[in-house]
């Protein structure tokens, strides 16, 4: 499974590592479990092989955070 991430500024591309949307997530407020577990549904939910841009991804992952009702931490993570 290999998704990546590209980076419309520089015309880069990055594998998706869930780690570091963990990371993020933590940042905007979550705990880790949480985090981890968003970053996981998000994983999911791209399936594989495909390449997708930052803005697409945080779309993505602001989705998941409001179905999960995270509404605050949703809101944070896009500023």
């Amino acid at each position: 499974m290999a998704i990546s991430v590209k980076d419309p500024i520089d015309d880069s591309s990055v594998p998706f590592l869930r780690g570091i949307l963990t990371r993020s997530l933590q940042a905007a407020g979550l705990t880790f479990d949480q985090a981890y577990d968003t970053a996981n549904n998000v994983k999911n939910e791209l399936g594989a092989d495909q390449e997708l841009s930052s803005e697409e991804l945080a779309q993505i992952v602001v989705k998941r955070l409001r179905v999960d009702g995270y509404t605050e931490v949703a809101t944070r993570y896009e500023n």
